[in-house]
Order: structure tokens, then C-alpha cells, then sequence
């Protein structure tokens, strides 16, 4: 009988008790406070850009915030020139009071004041070593074994000062594990930043100083998908360089010649070593950074992905809004492809401009269902008209069946039409020709962002661009690519 009065209670009022344990209570008093407001500023998608801001006016110096969390997170307490780092969690509650003076004098209790009393010593104690311009120079004044050291022993004396803090034992193990990870992924973030930054400091400088293998011994004991960790901004940065180095290493570590080749082979590595929210996280901060240098092409791919891997629409509304109307790119706009007037999805024939030798628009879509094979060249280039004997004895290693599954399509960016005609007579070019004229100025050029040709892509079946920097026709690797994907 007392348990189905209690199963009757839980019925009634379960929903207002699991609604309770996700609220967070801020609330505190400011002595001789000069300002009229207070505010908390919350990332929900981690991402810095157009943050969460709550305001509330103070009443005889005291204020109140209750909002929902959905995990434990880190906050800002804005209030004047005071930003205020909280540790917040949901079911939790927070008193904070302090006088409108400096030094700032803080009274914290509530059921999270040891971790926030801890957050505040910590982060006092420490303000030097997570300090990113800091960082920098650091990073461009010394060298790799010296700044290595300097990173190590930040992380041990950080390590040493958390082991023997007295309220260490009255805190929760969430927030001791958020603590470890700020340590942790800060060395990793310090250590894989080292030679991006010094290789980003000088344009002239095209490669990249991999790192010392016995520097990075010990990072395969590092958990790179951690989902928890996202708390720790330095988890989101040791994201953003992890990414970057290993983008570089399969570039054998040269930098990348244009921006889209770079992001493709970057968005390769996230996906490769991330998932779930983590990749999503990082496939939205990239978008974020870098939607006004991306063409739309790349720019359109990561955000239909983005849509696909954020159902619960965390990041896409924030990154669209940061990149919408920016110079180069707008995202929203990008993302949303409106279906044509038969109902298909909007093809790329304004974007690239492209016509046949008959003068017939051609578009990308026009070839779903097969693998496609694009070779972006013009009758001037040499080392285009070079390739495409070897493309001729690609056709013919091609069975028939594989001939009516794989399309080559010679895209060509000459600005005469007349010298692009004698080029396919001359040399013979057989596949699907078109034209989008303009030389590097041609909209194919702007839309892939393609600074250099030849240059070749493989399209799938399904209409997507797999490889956006494919093998030459005189590789040997890629007619088992091609056929790879004509087996799917």
C-alpha cells in the first residue's frame, strides 16, 4: 500500500521534482554596488560566439538567477569589470556576496560554494599559465625541448597544488575530474599548439616542425573523445591544435595551398578521431572560425553534416548566426538548399556556371547514380594537357559495366571557348566536357576555391565529394578508388 502511494506521489509530482534537479540557483548581494544590473553569460554549445546572456536588475544590491542545466558547466558572472567564473551544476545552488570595491572580497556558500571557493583559488593561483596571449609568446620565444619543459612543469606544479588542497575531500568527483582535465588537456593543448603557432608567425615558412617522438609518448593514454571534458575550455583548445597537427602530418606536414583543401583534410582527422557531441562541437567551432575564408562549397558540405550529427539543434543555430552576413559566406544560406521546380535539390549549375559544347547547361546533379571523376584543367595549362593521356588508359582499363558506373567530366576554366574546343579535338578528351570560363576568375575556380590546377575530385553516387584533392590520372591509386566507389 506504501508503495503505490508512493508510486501515486511520483506519478503527480515527478514531473516538478525532475524539473527541480535541473535548476541551478544563483543568487548573492553586492555591497554599495555602483551598477544597476548583473549578468551571467552561459555557452550551452561551448562556442564563445553569441553567448547565452541573462540579466537581471539588482534590488537593494541582491540578485537571483535560476535556469536550467542540462550538466555541469562553467559559467561568467558579469558584473562592471568583474567577470567571474562559476562552477554550476544542475540541482545545485550558488550564494554569492562581495562589496563594489577592489581587492574583490567573496563570501560563497550554497551546496557548490567548496567547488566554487576552489575555482576561484585555482584560477587566481594559476591566471599566468592559461593565459593564451601568454601562451604565444611563449611559444614563439623559445624552443620546442625548452617550452616543453616550461609546459611540464606548469602541470606538475598545477597537479601538486590540487592533491594538497585542504577542501580538496569536501569536493564532488565531477568537479575534481573537470579540475584534471583543465590540467591534462592544457600540457596536450600547449604542446601540439607549439608548432602551429610558430609556423603560422611566418607566411615565407611552408612547412611545419613535426614534434620530437618522445615528446608525444604518453598521449595515447590520453582520452582525445571525451565528451565529459568539454567543460574545459582547455579540452576545446587541445581539440582545435590535436586537429590541426595531425591535418598537417598527413599533409607530410607541408602547409596546405588553399583553404579548402586544408579544411577537407581537417574535417578528414576530426572525423576520424571524434563522434557524437565532441565532433559535432568541433565541426561547429571550425565552421565558426573559419566561414569567412571557406568557399560556399566547403562551407555548405560541413554545415549539412553539422545538421546531421546536432538533432537536438545546439550548435547549428549559434553557428549560423555568427557566420550569416559575414564577408564571403553566409551559412544559413549555405545550409538551406531549395529544391528546384522538379522537386530535386538545388543543383550547382549558378554556382559553376557550367555548359556543355553544345552550350546545354550541365549540372553536378545531373550525374547521381554514378561515380564521377572531375578534371578541372584549361587548354593553356601543361601539366593538364600532360594528364590526360593517362586518363585516356584509364577509360580503357575500365570494364564495360564499370564504364556505365563511372563518369570522367573535364571541366575546363578557359576564358575563349574557341581555344577550349581545340583542346578537347586536339587531345581528344573523351567524357563529358563543359566549360565554366573566366580562367581563375571562372566561378568553378571560386566555388571549390581551387588556386592551382590540374586539380581532381571524386564525386559518390549519392552526389557528395569524397575526395577533394583525388589522385592524378597517372597514380596507381586511383582506379582502385574509383572502382571502390562503384562498388557501393
Amino acid at each position: 500500500m506504501r508503495s503505490a502511494f508512493v508510486l501515486l506521489l511520483l506519478s503527480l509530482f515527478g514531473c516538478s521534482i525532475l524539473n527541480a534537479q535541473s535548476k541551478f540557483s544563483l543568487t548573492g548581494k553586492i555591497s554599495e554596488a555602483k551598477e544597476a544590473t548583473v549578468q551571467v553569460h552561459l555557452n550551452r554549445s561551448y562556442l564563445p560566439y553569441k553567448p547565452e546572456v541573462i540579466a537581471v536588475p539588482l534590488q537593494n544590491g541582491q540578485f537571483s538567477f535560476v535556469f536550467d542545466l542540462d550538466r555541469n558547466r562553467m559559467i561568467e558572472l558579469i558584473y562592471g569589470n568583474l567577470r567571474m567564473p562559476v562552477y554550476a551544476a544542475p540541482g545545485k545552488d550558488l550564494v554569492i556576496e562581495f562589496t563594489d570595491a577592489i581587492p574583490v572580497q567573496l563570501q560563497i556558500n550554497g551546496s557548490v560554494a567548496e567547488e566554487n571557493g576552489f575555482v576561484q583559488q585555482f584560477f587566481t593561483q594559476f591566471s599566468s599559465d592559461f593565459n593564451d596571449s601568454l601562451l604565444n609568446i611563449r611559444a614563439l620565444g623559445s624552443s620546442i625541448d625548452a617550452f616543453e619543459m616550461d609546459a611540464f612543469k606548469q602541470r606538475k606544479t598545477q597537479q601538486e597544488y590540487v592533491k594538497k588542497a585542504p577542501q580538496k575531500d569536501r569536493c564532488s568527483p565531477e568537479f575534481l575530474a573537470f579540475l584534471e582535465d583543465q590540467i591534462a588537456y592544457h600540457y596536450w593543448h600547449q604542446i601540439f599548439a607549439f608548432p602551429i603557432l610558430n609556423a603560422n608567425s611566418n607566411k615565407s615558412v611552408l612547412t611545419v616542425n613535426p614534434l620530437p617522438a618522445p615528446m608525444l609518448e604518453g598521449l595515447d593514454k590520453l582520452v582525445v573523445n571525451n565528451e565529459k571534458a568539454l567543460i574545459s575550455d582547455s579540452y576545446r583548445e587541445f581539440l582545435k591544435y590535436y586537429v590541426i597537427y595531425f591535418a598537417s602530418k598527413t599533409n607530410a606536414f607541408n602547409k596546405f595551398q588553399d583553404p579548402s583543401t586544408s579544411a577537407d583534410r581537417k574535417q578528414a582527422v576530426a572525423r576520424e578521431k571524434l563522434s557524437g557531441t565532441v565532433f559535432a562541437y568541433w565541426e561547429s567551432r571550425f565552421i565558426s572560425d573559419e566561414c569567412e575564408r571557406l568557399s560556399p562549397f566547403i562551407v555548405k558540405k560541413m554545415m549539412a553534416e553539422l545538421k546531421e550529427n546536432d538533432p537536438a539543434a545546439v550548435f547549428v543555430p549559434v553557428v549560423k548566426a555568427y557566420c550569416d552576413g559575414r564577408t564571403g559566406n553566409a551559412a544559413a544560406a549555405q545550409a538551406e538548399q531549395k529544391p528546384d521546380s522538379k522537386g530535386n535539390a538545388a543543383s550547382n549549375s549558378d554556382e559553376l556556371d557550367l555548359t556543355d559544347v553544345n552550350g546545354k547547361a550541365v549540372q553536378l546533379s545531373d550525374f547521381k547514380g554514378k561515380v564521377v571523376y572531375i578534371d578541372f584543367w584549361a587548354s593553356w595549362c601543361g601539366p593538364c594537357r600532360g594528364m590526360m593521356p593517362f586518363s585516356k588508359q584509364l577509360h580503357e582499363q575500365l570494364s564495360d559495366k564499370e564504364k556505365k558506373q563511372i563518369v570522367f567530366l573535364y571541366i575546363s576554366i578557359d576564358a575563349n571557348k574557341d581555344a577550349w574546343m581545340k583542346g578537347i579535338k586536339d587531345m581528344d578528351i573523351q567524357g563529358v566536357n563543359a566549360l565554366s570560363p573566366g580562367n581563375w576568375s571562372s566561378r568553378a575556380c571560386k566555388y571549390f576555391q581551387i588556386n592551382s590546377i590540374p586539380r581532381y575530385m571524386i564525386m559518390n553516387k549519392k552526389g557528395d565529394i569524397v575526395n577533394f584533392n583525388a589522385p592524378r590520372p597517372v597514380e596507381p591509386s586511383l582506379l582502385p578508388e574509383l572502382r571502390k566507389y562503384a562498388s557501393e
